[in-house]
């Protein structure tokens, strides 16, 4: 099982409390998911990708993709960034 994170506009305010966190539902199958996006926006997670910048399945070949360096193949996803 993989958690993937997406994240936007996680914000804090002057005392370290996260405004959003209180507009979550208590049960745990919404707050994990928060957690795991607060972490990777904290900078707490380590980066499997090695920095990439791009993605795709590997049920297409994007004409960027050749063009680029590939950084991690997890599951069925091609990872890559920019030299």
């Amino acid at each position: 099982f993989q958690h993937v994170a997406v994240a936007c506009d996680l914000g804090q305010d002057r005392r370290g409390h996260d405004p959003w966190i209180d507009r979550i539902p208590a049960d745990q199958r919404f707050r994990r998911p928060w957690q795991i996006a607060r972490q990777a926006v904290d900078g707490e997670l380590a980066d499997t990708t090695s920095g990439a910048t791009h993605y795709h399945t590997k049920a297409v070949s994007p004409a960027w993709a050749p063009k680029l360096v590939q950084t991690a193949e997890i599951g069925n996803h091609l990872f890559y960034w920019e030299a």
